[in-house]
């Protein structure tokens, strides 16, 4: 039961820091910090730039946190 416990935490833990990350790269790209990641604010990252089309749901021109979640850097 206690080796559980420390399983659920470190899974908890490591979802947390996934999601920071994943904000941190969303906050580091809104250059213009209005909550939006533009087509112009996207062509930084090559693999964004290349999915943005796709990412871009609402088909607004830009993409928002929930969209960004989409997004699959390649590896």
């Amino acid at each position: 039961m206690k080796n559980m416990l420390k399983l659920m935490t470190a899974l908890t833990l490591i979802a947390g820091f996934t999601a920071i990350a994943e904000n941190a790269s969303f906050d580091s790209l809104d250059a213009d910090k209005d909550g939006y990641i533009s087509q112009s604010e996207a062509a930084k990252d090559k693999g964004l730039n290349d999915q943005f089309i796709n990412l871009d749901a609402d088909e607004d021109g830009k993409l928002s946190r929930d969209e960004f979640a989409k997004y699959e850097p390649s590896k």
